[in-house]
């Protein structure tokens, strides 16, 4: 044990965000339409970074929300969304020692929006990292 540590300290498990990935031709005016609702976290011509400006505290919440997000695009953005060759929501996790297992849930109607607005789910889950690991 680190003697400048405090003995009860530990490295949890919890989540941290879920972005949004997209990749398609020419996607600038898709962004914009983003960001009354979201925050880009960075972009180019092809590719963008999305997250909601207010994290919910679980994933399902948050994609969710993005796809309410999603759901209300104006018609030329969302044109270029159905367009993109990548929609993807990307769950990370920032991982610790404890608890041993932590497990977040998918709902089917979150399931069943995902595939409406046709994206994908992956997650990142993050190697516990003392410094940082503190839950939001």
């Amino acid at each position: 044990m680190n003697p400048t540590s405090p003995p009860d300290e530990k490295s949890i498990t919890y989540f941290l965000n879920v972005d949004l990935d997209i990749e398609g031709h020419d996607i600038v005016e898709l962004v914009k339409a983003f960001e009354h609702r979201a925050s880009v976290l960075h972009h180019t011509s092809t590719t963008a970074c999305i997250e909601l400006l207010d994290q919910p505290p679980d994933p399902d919440t948050a994609i969710r929300d993005l796809c309410t997000v999603i759901e209300a695009l104006p018609s030329e953005a969302r044109h270029r969304w159905d367009a993109c060759t990548l929609r993807r929501f990307s769950i990370g996790i920032s991982a610790g020692a404890e608890p041993y297992s932590r497990s977040w849930v998918l709902a089917p109607d979150t399931l069943r929006l995902v595939t409406q607005v046709r994206a994908s789910i992956d997650m990142t889950i993050y190697a516990p990292c003392p410094e940082f690991n503190v839950p939001a």
